[in-house]
């Protein structure tokens, strides 16, 4: 808001901040939607996903990120909206509003603001508790060969925290398996959604 002199920040450095991180994205999102609406529908039921990246400094931001955070909370308020008009035409449209990452910009900093930055928020463990896609497949999602008729079955079933049994029947022996196998979600290890079927000893 004040610059080191009491002096009012130029109202072009907010602007800035807004016109990539509210109306760039909003201009991307339209223009991919206006694409993927035009695509054939993922089994049956989506044309496509979009993630938009907000930030935690939405929700608690630090001194001087009044600019920058201002335009973080304005795309998590035009991410619902979003998400409901496109939902109707088969397009996903999700949020994260990630921490601290340690880039290569961060690691510029002095040790002692990047250990004041790491100790403002730690990760806990959530319980789990909602549905999941599974699938099962005559070829590798997303690799050379795989068509719609490589999916032998694709259901959305209820997942909770410890181990969950799912059975599903197929008219065919399967190669692969999965668990949101087509990657939707965003996990830390995307490469074990899918294994390759085994037959029972």
């Amino acid at each position: 808001m004040l610059g080191k002199e009491g002096k009012a920040t130029p109202l072009a450095k907010f602007a800035q901040a807004t016109a990539v991180n509210v109306n760039g994205v909003f201009n991307v999102m339209s223009k991919c939607a206006e694409q993927m609406v035009r695509n054939e529908p993922e089994a049956g039921e989506e044309r496509g996903v979009v993630i938009n990246i907000s930030s935690g400094a939405a929700y608690e931001a630090q001194i001087g990120q009044v600019a920058y955070a201002a335009s973080k909370a304005a795309l998590l308020g035009m991410n619902m909206p979003a998400a409901r008009e496109l939902g109707d035409v088969g397009i996903r449209v999700n949020a994260i509003a990630p921490g601290l990452f340690l880039t290569p910009m961060v690691q510029t900093l002095d040790e002692n603001i990047v250990a004041a930055l790491k100790s403002q928020g730690k990760e806990k463990e959530s319980p789990l508790d909602e549905p999941f896609e599974v699938g099962v497949f005559t070829a590798q999602p997303g690799k050379k060969g795989f068509t719609k008729e490589s999916v032998l079955a694709f259901e959305r079933r209820p997942f909770k925290s410890g181990v969950t049994k799912v059975t599903l029947v197929v008219d065919m022996e399967p190669s692969w398996v999965g668990v949101d196998p087509y990657n939707k979600r965003i996990d830390r290890d995307s490469d074990d959604n899918l294994t390759q079927a085994k037959a029972a000893s």
